[in-house]
């Protein structure tokens, strides 16, 4: 019982710091318009959101496996690549709406064609380790999609029989893989999900 405890705690905090980066981005969206031309604009609060959102992207990809000895990654092939997939080997089709913005973005697209981590993971990781050194890896490209990858992983963890994370987020939304039955969220086989940006 203690441990359902805990992972519920553990959780709940894991939510609440992502709605904190998720007001970030809707910040940084208040000025930056989030479409073609402006995809790889970067800037000092890009910078510090990616290197904010890479832990929290870490902490829940290995919330699927804590230990992850009985995964053995494929020549190439990163960790996260194995432990996520394990769980959802349909995640590189998961795509994630933008409020007010008409637009969808696929965080884990990469993954239909290549082990290796997305880019916007790269970017967040060297942004994070080398900060201003690799301030033009701080794109609004990445950090959307860090942020909406992280929000993926986070409901794909609560899809799992955990009930319902609040209070609400107010951006992103996701796409029909996962749906509302009761007081818990649900994962299902997605779709086609239309068009989206990588």
């Amino acid at each position: 019982m203690r441990d359902s405890r805990t992972r519920r705690s553990q959780q709940i905090d894991c939510w609440r710091r992502f709605l904190l980066l998720e007001h970030r981005l809707i910040t940084a969206l208040g000025w930056v318009q989030p479409d073609d031309r402006n995809f790889s604009c970067y800037s000092r609060e890009l910078a510090a959101l990616l290197k904010d959102t890479y832990p929290e992207l870490e902490n829940a990809a290995l919330a699927f496996a804590p230990d992850t000895t009985g995964f053995t990654p494929r020549p190439g092939q990163a960790i996260f690549h194995a432990v996520i997939c394990h769980y959802f080997p349909d995640i590189h089709s998961y795509s994630v709406g933008l409020t007010g913005y008409g637009m969808r973005v696929r965080p884990w697209g990469a993954w239909r064609a290549s082990d290796a981590l997305p880019d916007w993971w790269v970017a967040a990781g060297e942004v994070n380790n080398r900060g201003g050194d690799a301030m033009q890896r701080a794109t609004l490209r990445n950090a959307l999609n860090a942020v909406a990858g992280l929000f993926v992983l986070l409901l794909l963890g609560g899809a799992r029989s955990v009930p319902h994370l609040s209070p609400g987020n107010r951006l992103l939304i996701a796409g029909d893989y996962v749906v509302r039955d009761g007081a818990h969220e649900v994962l299902r086989q997605a779709p086609s999900l239309g068009q989206t940006k990588s």
